[in-house]
């Protein structure tokens, strides 16, 4: 019987080494240094592309982990995941349709996956579920964890039922208390940057769309919840409308005194500077909202020199503008300190411009 030959090439899985790299508190350019290799090669991996497996041998050998370990289940070599099993609660409800999109590490550290879920006995009736496997994580740890994993659910019982929040259903253990499980109501597979790729908004478009994050942030801040983290990504459109629904508040932070969630943030162009230091204002959240506002008029929003360019071409009102380009500010106290006026300007907005 002929061994079957070893593989040249690799494709790794950067959520899973970024997880690593977060566990040994490096970012890229501190790996590529501890490796010996160039900034380009990991920066490569980041965007998927194969690497040689004597490199990925080495960065296995430095993470002190197995290289299968870091193996993409997206490389037709290897066998997929399997999609994960329903979640319980109470009787088994939810069964998983597939994946929305690939595993990824969130800012506090834990890895998640978003699936598809289908009620079980009742026909039609869909739910967003995102699954935190915990087969790594050991008992002693997971008390630790608790705060982190309900915090989703926390800000959205603060905020009821309102447009443009996200509702939660509920949040367990799955069957085998090796995952933990959080749905949300069901609002469609498209977010505000899958939009972005497809296709640039016409004013009356970006007027709507902005009214609508602008008025799920307000209730947010009227909660005294901190979303930290708003990003297009974010940003959930119902199904059949461009309706803008705010999602995914692990990481949000609560002005109530309630312990942090995060103190360890990933490089983000959305998030405020001030945020890394764990000392921040609601006015943090307005400049996502402006980087936000700039990721849908096609600006740079990791380099703000052609924000005002970008913002004066998509026909935005002057004193819009304005309000996100001041709020671009890095100093805190620079910003505008209310979001109420920029809700009556972009209401005003909405409201002359034509389909």
């Amino acid at each position: 019987m002929t061994k079957e030959p070893f593989p040249t090439f690799v494709y790794l899985d950067w959520n899973e080494i970024e997880r690593h790299m977060l566990r040994k508190g490096l970012t890229i350019q501190p790996l590529s240094i501890k490796l010996e290799m160039s900034l380009r090669t990991i920066k490569r991996w980041r965007s998927g592309c194969r690497t040689q497996v004597t490199k990925a041998k080495e960065l296995a050998t430095f993470l002190e982990v197995p290289l299968a370990s870091l193996l993409s289940r997206t490389d037709p070599s290897y066998l997929k995941m399997a999609p994960p099993t329903a979640p319980v609660t109470g009787p088994s409800e939810w069964e998983s349709q597939g994946y929305l999109d690939q595993q990824r590490l969130t800012s506090n550290g834990l890895c998640v996956v978003v699936c598809r879920l289908a009620h079980r006995h009742l026909s039609g009736r869909l739910a967003r579920g995102k699954n935190y496997p915990l087969m790594g994580v050991a008992a002693s740890q997971r008390q630790s964890l608790q705060e982190k994993l309900v915090r989703h659910s926390a800000v959205c019982d603060r905020l009821k039922h309102h447009p443009n929040i996200v509702h939660n259903i509920s949040a367990n253990f799955g069957l085998t208390n090796h995952d933990w499980w959080v749905i949300d109501e069901w609002i469609g597979e498209k977010s505000l940057a899958d939009l972005l790729e497809e296709q640039e908004l016409s004013p009356h478009e970006l007027a709507g769309l902005l009214t609508g994050i602008c008025n799920g942030l307000k209730q947010l801040h009227v909660a005294d919840v901190i979303m930290r983290e708003l990003s297009p990504q974010k940003i959930l459109l119902r199904d059949g409308t461009l309706e803008p629904v705010l999602t995914d508040f692990e990481l949000a932070g609560l002005l109530d005194g309630s312990p942090s969630v995060s103190s360890d943030w990933p490089e983000d162009p959305f998030r405020a500077p001030e945020v890394d230091s764990g000392v921040f204002e609601r006015n943090a959240d307005f400049y996502s909202l402006a980087k936000v506002a700039l990721a849908c008029v096609g600006g740079n929003v990791r380099d703000d020199c052609d924000a005002q360019a970008c913002l004066e071409n998509s026909g935005m009102p002057k004193r819009v503008m304005a309000w996100f380009l001041n709020s671009l500010a890095p100093v805190a106290a620079e910003r505008p300190q209310s979001i109420e006026p920029l809700l009556t300007d972009l209401q005003r907005w909405k409201s002359k411009v034509t389909v």
